[in-house]
C-alpha cells in the first residue's frame, strides 16, 4: 500500500533529481524483509528507481522547453511474495532555469526611417524569450554605450517584448547605418544578446515613401565602365580597320601589259 495516492516530484531543468517513493506492507513487521520498487510508463528511459531503496533518478537531462510534466507509475511488490503488488502515479514537475537568451524576431532589411525626422515614425523591433516568465518576463532593449549611437537613435519600450527604434536628432544624412543593441532578460542574472541591425535612412516623399535610389549591386558594372568598356573596343575596331586600309593601299596593281595590246585598234593596210 502507499501512503499516498499520487507523489508528485520538482526537478530543475538540466540538473539531476532525486526522491524517495515510500511504499509499506500491511503484513506483520516480523514477516516483512523488503519491498522491491520498478517503473513502468517510462518510455524513453528518462528516470531510474532504486530497487530497494525506492530513490527516483533521472538519468538524462530534461528540458522544460520540451516537457515541462512526467509522469509515471511506480510499481511495489512484497518481498517475499511477489504477486502483491501495489502502484501509485508519480508525476514530475520540471523547474524553469535561465538557459536561453532572448532573440530578435521579425526582418527588417526592407524597413527604412525618414530624414529629415518625422515625428512618431519608428521601427517596431520584436524580441523572444524561450524561457518562462520567471526568467524571461520582460526584455530590456538598451543601445551600446558609444556617445555617437545614443546621440543619434532613440529605443522607447512598447510593452515587454516590443520596443520602437527611432532617430533621436532632426537630421541624418541619407545611409545604411548598423545601430547596436542588446537584448536582456529579467533574471537575475540576466541573460542578454546583442545586435548590431542594418537600418536604412532615406530622404522621403509628401507620403514617407523613400526617395533614396537602390544602391549599386555588388559586381553588376555601371554606366561610367560600360561606357569605357564600349569606346575602348570601338578604337580597338578602329586600329585594326585602319591598319587594312593601309596594307592595301601599298600593295602592288596587277601587270596591264596585255591588257594594253588586246585594247589597241588593229591598223589595216590598203
Amino acid at each position: 500500500m502507499w501512503k499516498n495516492s499520487t507523489h508528485k516530484a520538482e526537478q530543475y531543468s538540466s540538473y539531476t533529481c532525486r526522491g524517495t517513493i515510500h511504499g509499506y506492507s500491511t503484513r506483520t513487521e516480523q514477516n516483512v524483509l523488503f519491498c522491491r520498487y520498478s517503473l513502468r510508463g517510462d518510455t524513453k528511459k528518462y528516470f531510474s528507481i532504486g530497487k530497494y531503496s525506492g530513490e527516483l533518478k533521472t538519468v538524462q537531462a530534461l528540458d522544460r522547453e520540451e516537457n515541462s510534466t512526467y509522469t509515471m507509475e511506480v510499481v511495489a511488490e512484497d518481498g517475499r511474495n511477489s504477486s502483491l503488488s501495489a502502484s501509485t502515479l508519480v508525476t514530475v514537475h520540471i523547474l524553469d532555469v535561465n538557459d536561453n537568451s532572448p532573440v530578435l524576431v521579425g526582418d527588417y532589411s526592407w524597413k527604412y526611417l525618414c530624414t529629415p525626422h518625422w515625428e512618431e515614425q519608428a521601427l517596431v523591433l520584436a524580441s523572444r524569450d524561450s524561457d518562462g516568465p520567471q526568467h524571461g518576463g520582460r526584455l530590456n532593449f538598451s543601445l551600446s554605450s558609444d556617445p555617437t549611437v545614443r546621440r543619434n537613435w532613440k529605443l522607447t519600450p512598447i510593452n515587454d517584448t516590443h520596443t520602437n527604434l527611432s532617430l533621436n536628432i532632426d537630421y541624418l544624412t541619407p545611409d545604411v547605418y548598423t545601430v547596436p543593441f542588446t537584448i536582456s532578460d529579467s533574471s537575475s542574472p540576466p541573460r542578454s544578446t546583442f545586435i548590431n541591425l542594418p537600418v536604412t535612412v532615406c530622404t522621403c516623399n509628401v507620403r514617407g515613401n523613400c526617395r533614396t535610389a537602390a544602391k549599386q549591386l555588388a559586381g553588376m558594372p555601371t554606366i561610367q565602365s560600360t561606357l569605357g568598356v564600349l569606346l575602348g573596343t570601338l578604337g580597338v575596331i578602329g586600329i585594326i580597320l585602319i591598319v587594312i586600309f593601309v596594307r592595301l593601299s601599298y600593295q602592288k596593281p596587277p601587270p596591264t601589259g596585255k591588257a594594253n595590246q588586246e585594247t589597241m585598234p588593229l591598223r589595216v593596210s590598203l
